[in-house]
């Protein structure tokens, strides 16, 4: 079921798996509606290591980075497909822009295992999030990504993979990697004598208080 007999040869059995146009195609440059003709690969963004963003971002001429390969498909209404590799992170989702990782370098196979995609912060910049989602409302989705983490390295700093705020149920993530790195100690906190002023204090023995009356009633005293 979903692969094809295109070159009607029993032997080689049902070779091309059919692509119904829904989410990322098994495969990309090849013949994946099974019509026994090389499909167009101008519908989507495409992204490899080798890539440049100066690039389109077609088959032929792929980009280097997401982000920049995000605002190009935010611009033409094309989703996203990143070959095997480790890209720079502190992507932000955009509305109605697609990512799918897992695809060989020529695009011609996808396998989440055989390709991963890795995100990776190299700005300086520890403990961000690699991969941030806000206010996105339309329907988008984020599917076979690896996204590593930084550790924090200034007190009181922690650590964030993955960031979402405000994207509602139309923003699905699938096939998400996430590896965590560590947070920083605490900040070290004031000292008591540090914060006199703030309590309208002189000096540390103001902080035990007044003595008071016992709890015990006055006699009625005509």
């Amino acid at each position: 079921s979903g692969f094809v007999d295109v070159d009607g040869i029993a032997a080689t059995g049902c070779e091309c798996e059919r692509w119904d146009g829904t989410g990322p195609p098994p495969a990309v440059g090849v013949d994946a509606d099974c019509d026994g003709v090389v499909d167009d690969s101008s519908a989507f963004v495409y992204v490899t290591t080798t890539g440049s963003d100066a690039n389109e971002g077609t088959l032929v001429k792929p980009m280097r980075t997401i982000p920049k390969a995000l605002l190009r498909g935010s611009a033409t209404g094309r989703d996203v497909l990143v070959a095997r590799g480790v890209y720079d992170g502190a992507v932000n989702v955009l509305a109605g822009v697609s990512i799918f990782g897992g695809y060989r370098a020529d695009f011609r196979d996808r396998n989440l295992g055989l390709y991963p995609v890795v995100l990776e912060r190299s700005d300086g910049v520890p403990g961000q999030p690699v991969l941030t989602c806000t206010d996105v409302t339309a329907t988008t989705r984020i599917e076979g990504l690896t996204v590593v983490a930084t550790a924090a390295a200034r007190a009181g700093d922690g650590s964030t993979a993955v960031y979402s705020d405000g994207c509602d149920a139309s923003v699905t993530f699938a096939a998400i990697t996430v590896l965590a790195a560590r947070g920083a100690t605490g900040s070290r906190g004031k000292d008591s004598s540090d914060r006199l002023a703030e309590l309208g204090l002189t000096n540390l023995g103001e902080l035990a208080g007044t003595n008071g009356t016992d709890g015990r009633a006055a006699p009625n005293v005509d």
